[in-house]
């Protein structure tokens, strides 16, 4: 009497069946039959992949038949260059090379505006200096704290001049606000120092507002030397001329760090054109937007949500470094500057004169 097999076929045809998965063939979706080919000589090991036998074999022994190269599929000879570099030559059926570790560039410049493969090498420049940019300035924290004080900042602005609108304290779009923090203290305490003025026909251009104060300050800090005197811009003074109309307490340990515009301007309507139906006590509904410029190049710009309806809180930032903020997510473009509109460089130039003039006269 014999009994049925009842092995599998795996084991009555011996180990050598099925093949095992590394070396089966891969199938390619619509991939023509010279390309299977071409695939099986890599998966196979048939020999060095590269050439193609009379038998459709690729890497045969002997067989000089150049392998295809349809499209999507490189030529013996194709080796991907690495980013900044011409095309690398490599001899006939030779494995493509390893990529070589790239090394970031000792200078930080804007991408070109060129043809793709160079904005790409640009591009790669950039991402390479990202982590030591980060690592060179003030901890992310501590940006996170200083944007969030200048968001409040903002929305206080919105408030008070949402009040004073049709009356003769009617507040200028653009205020000031110079930010002093404290980097020994782990939770970064915050002071700021504001300047909100009256408005008039001479405030209204805020390039022209950031030349001014940049020369009164330079020409205060000269005198103050010469004379052997203290001044700081962020003290307010009374009955004289100062950059600023308010300022919080300063502790010994805090350090000015930088200095931001507040403005009313929407990126959709300037403040002077909307403020005519904007009704008293309104300010909770207002948007407005930042520029701020740290003492280490980090730069902000962010758009604020109105305080109260649905969008409330959903402000929209962006930096060129890493900041951890506490009330919402800042996006990072590291060229944001470099890429801004005309007008939005214009700000950034004036701020940078602004804050060498402040830092110099708050360096003790």
């Amino acid at each position: 009497m014999s009994y049925p097999d009842r092995r599998s076929r795996a084991e009555q045809q011996g180990p050598s069946w099925p093949p095992p998965v590394r070396d089966r063939p891969r199938p390619v979706p619509h991939a023509s039959r010279a390309e299977r080919d071409f695939l099986r000589g890599f998966v196979e090991g048939y020999g060095e992949p590269g050439t193609v036998s009379a038998s459709g074999r690729t890497g045969d022994p002997g067989s000089t038949t150049p392998a295809p190269t349809g499209e999507g599929w490189p030529g013996p000879t194709a080796v991907h260059p690495q980013v900044g570099q011409g095309p690398v030559s490599q001899p006939s059926g030779a494995h493509p090379s390893t990529p070589q570790e790239w090394t970031p560039p000792d200078q930080f410049a804007a991408p070109p505006s060129g043809s793709s493969d160079e904005a790409l090498a640009a591009e790669m420049r950039w991402r390479g200096r990202e982590k030591e940019m980060d690592d060179a300035g003030y901890p992310p924290r501590a940006r996170g704290a200083l944007v969030d004080r200048f968001i409040t900042v903002n929305a206080t602005h919105a408030t008070y001049a949402a009040d004073r609108v049709g009356t003769r304290d009617d507040l200028c779009e653009h205020g000031l606000v110079l930010l002093s923090i404290d980097l020994s203290d782990t939770a970064y305490p915050v002071s700021v120092a504001t300047r909100l003025a009256l408005s008039d026909e001479h405030n209204e251009d805020l390039d022209a507002v950031l030349a001014s104060l940049t020369r009164f300050v330079a020409e205060q800090t000269a005198e103050a030397r010469k004379s052997r005197r203290s001044y700081d811009p962020r003290t307010p003074v009374l009955g004289a001329p100062a950059v600023v109309g308010y300022s919080q307490p300063l502790s010994p340990s805090m350090s000015y760090v930088g200095v931001g515009v507040s403005t009313l301007d929407t990126p959709e309507q300037p403040w002077r054109q909307m403020k005519g139906s904007v009704e008293k006590n309104s300010g909770l509904h207002l948007r407005g937007q930042g520029y701020l410029y740290l003492a280490d190049g980090t730069i902000v710009h962010f758009v604020r949500s109105a305080q109260v309806g649905w969008h409330a809180g959903r402000h929209t930032s962006s930096s060129n470094r890493l900041v951890h903020s506490g009330l919402h997510r800042v996006g990072r473009d590291y060229a944001m500057r470099y890429q801004a509109d005309q007008r939005t460089s214009r700000i950034w130039q004036g701020l940078q004169s602004f804050h060498e003039v402040l830092q110099a006269a708050t360096t003790r």
